[in-house]
């Protein structure tokens, strides 16, 4: 797997797709939670699990600050490579997004699962000189599965790459 190097760091890919994200009320961070970017035909979505964007326990619904706040913007601390007075380095910008457009949320969730599985997906369009690396899915990316695991997912996952079955794999997650 391809490294970065920023200044005398190497930093490996996939820590450069992981994503620290961080939900607000207003001016008010939460919590922390990570996030990373998937690019589709061009098109960047930010996926993260649905109990990030909802503040609810991903079970029981109950709200999880301890002040009763759901979060209304997500920060995400995007890297920005950069080099000043001949360094290099990396740095982390946070970049806010709302997380509700008239009064809508602006993510995903599973077509036929939908609070039930505990990520959505997030229509992004970041602009500047970041360093984002998304994971790109092609049109014919049909492999992506969702169910319920009969086996550990490290295992699951390494057979299915290994053999290109899916073992009784549940629905297909279509990224538009």
């Amino acid at each position: 797997m391809a490294a970065e190097v920023y200044g005398s760091v190497r930093i490996s890919e996939p820590s450069m797709r992981s994503l620290h994200v961080q939900p607000h009320f207003n001016e008010v961070c939460l919590s922390d939670a990570t996030a990373f970017f998937v690019e589709k035909r061009g098109a960047l979505f930010l996926v993260t699990n649905r109990h990030v964007v909802t503040g609810r326990h991903q079970d029981t619904q109950g709200v999880l600050h301890s002040k009763g706040a759901i979060p209304n913007r997500l920060s995400i601390y995007l890297p920005r490579a950069y080099k000043s007075e001949g360094r290099s380095g990396l740095s982390w910008t946070p970049t806010v997004f709302p997380l509700y457009l008239n009064d809508q949320p602006v993510w995903s969730e599973h077509p036929r699962l939908g609070a039930i599985a505990d990520f959505v997906v997030i229509p992004t369009e970041v602009k500047g000189d970041y360093a984002i690396r998304p994971y790109k899915l092609q049109d014919n990316f049909a492999d992506v599965r969702l169910g319920p695991l009969e086996e550990p997912l490290g295992d699951r996952v390494t057979r299915a790459l290994r053999h290109g079955d899916d073992h009784g794999a549940g629905d297909r997650v279509d990224v538009p």
